[in-house]
């Protein structure tokens, strides 16, 4: 009787092990592809928080200048003017306040900016709006659909 095993059992057991492998690498690398999406996502929803709450905290008056007025110092944010090109829209109806670039961990993100305001009760009470919009997969050299994601936050401020 024989002992051991023959060439196609070892054939077969090594087309396991590789496909193992494969499937595994690939969870992997598309794992590490969703948690920067879901980083991106995040920074935008900071960057725009912190705009927000910045604007808010000055009353939100209409003099509001996120270059200037953010009170951000030794933050990896640097905040520029940008075009209408590159930034979301505003809802119908809101006061634009301006156009804003925003660029993260020394330029690894840019996030595209749009300030706006909503009167509700004239001299009283006023909705703040920010819209950010960025480009998903930036940074990243394989050949997934590039596509622009847009958030969106308002807060309600009593102004005098």
């Amino acid at each position: 009787m024989k002992r051991g095993f023959s060439i196609i059992e070892i054939m077969v057991f090594v087309a396991c092990i590789l496909i193992s492998v494969i499937g595994a690498s690939g969870y992997r690398y598309l794992t590490t592809i969703e948690i920067r999406k879901s980083d991106q996502a995040l920074i935008a929803g900071r960057t725009a928080e912190v705009l927000l709450q910045s604007w808010k905290g000055v009353g939100g008056v209409n003099s509001y200048n996120p270059l200037n007025d953010t009170g951000l110092t030794n933050f990896e944010l640097d905040i520029g003017v940008s075009t209408s090109t590159n930034s979301p829209t505003y809802p119908t109806n809101f006061i634009l306040l301006g156009y804003y670039k925003v660029n993260v961990d020394n330029d690894e993100f840019t996030y595209y900016v749009t300030m706006s305001y909503f009167d509700v009760i004239v001299g009283k009470m006023r909705v703040l709006n920010t819209g950010v919009q960025w480009l998903s997969n930036q940074g990243q050299t394989h050949q997934t659909a590039k596509t622009n994601k847009v958030m969106s936050m308002s807060t309600l401020v009593t102004y005098n």
